[in-house]
């Protein structure tokens, strides 16, 4: 379970990778004497004048920084503390991941951006993607909107590798919704190809480790196996009213969450539900959100609140959302 222990565990993680790249960075050094928002932008070469300004706040707020009375920033400590180089809220291979985006930071202020896999490796995402803490959202949200007892057009956005795609087979299999004529249709997409193809080819064995169903059994099931397509979910390739139920869990912060939820709702059938689950700010703070904007693309983090407004304007007739300590589970009835 998602203590507080661990929260505030994971928290240090993410704020001491960031302050560990921006001390590599040299930035500490330079303020050694204090400096202007402007002669630390022309020193680095920094572009994102907002993104600078929210960083140097952050900073000051956390008392890592001083502001002098004319607005200069200086190094306010001359040690930067210790930090937790794992995290136990994380898998290995997710830690791994992160470690890997916040190294991007500092082009991240000058304007660039990482790709969401680019130079990653993707059994990292493949295994990041099992972790326990991905499983204990899912079943939240399933729990939270009581899917199962729904049958029909079931589409997953961010599929990955298909381990998710795989439990959620399983749940839908256990709950008897294959068999011939069945309505339990599911899709699942991804931006990236490369990770489709792993969810292609190693289907059958990715629910072999949800299910307790033999080889061959697995292999009758052939005919009820998820669809995998290369898709973006702010644009989705679908026609209107396609969906009875559309899933996302943990992937709006990677993309253009007005966009996405727009998208989704409107490939959702009348009466038809969007659900899932979404860390949100401002229990993700901005050291997490480090980690996730250097991505082309991200959205970040964002507020329960603008989740709730963004559904609103998208049309969601009804919202419904939770709030346990990090994760929103979330309904939107079309």
């Amino acid at each position: 379970m998602m203590s507080l222990t661990k929260i505030r565990e994971a928290r240090e993680f993410y704020k001491g990778n960031l302050i560990r790249v921006l001390d590599k960075e040299g930035l500490f050094d330079y303020l050694e004497l204090p400096k202007s928002m402007e002669e630390i932008v022309e020193q680095f070469n920094y572009t994102d004048l907002d993104l600078v300004s929210t960083t140097l706040e952050v900073l000051q707020s956390d008392k890592i920084l001083s502001l002098t009375p004319d607005s200069k920033f200086y190094f306010n400590n001359h040690k930067l503390g210790h930090y937790p180089e794992k995290s136990r809220l994380l898998s290995d291979a997710l830690l791994d991941i992160m470690l890997q985006y916040v190294e991007f930071y500092p082009q991240r202020l000058k304007g660039k951006f990482a790709d969401f896999t680019g130079g990653i490796n993707l059994f990292n995402w493949d295994d990041a993607l099992t972790d326990t803490l991905y499983e204990q959202m899912r079943k939240s949200a399933f729990a939270y909107v009581n899917a199962i007892k729904h049958e029909g057009d079931f589409l997953e956005i961010g599929t990955g590798a298909g381990y998710s795609t795989a439990a959620i087979f399983n749940y839908y299999l256990q709950a008897k919704k294959f068999y011939p004529g069945t309505k339990m249709k599911i899709i699942g997409i991804d931006t990236d190809e490369s990770l489709l193809n792993i969810a292609r080819d190693e289907f059958p064995k990715m629910l072999s480790r949800h299910s307790d169903k033999t080889e061959e059994e697995i292999a009758s099931l052939k005919e009820y196996y998820p669809k995998f397509q290369q898709a973006s979910v702010t644009n989705l390739p679908f026609d209107d009213n396609s969906f009875d139920m559309v899933y996302s869990s943990q992937v709006l912060h990677w993309t253009n969450t007005p966009k996405a939820i727009t998208e989704m709702l409107r490939v959702t059938k009348p009466n038809g539900f969007v659900f899932g689950a979404q860390s949100v700010a401002p229990r993700v703070n901005h050291y997490a959100n480090s980690h996730v904007i250097v991505v082309k693309g991200a959205q970040g983090f964002f507020t329960r609140d603008q989740l709730i407004n963004w559904a609103k304007e998208a049309g969601a007739r009804k919202i419904k959302t939770s709030y346990p300590l990090i994760t929103v589970c979330f309904k939107f009835l079309k």
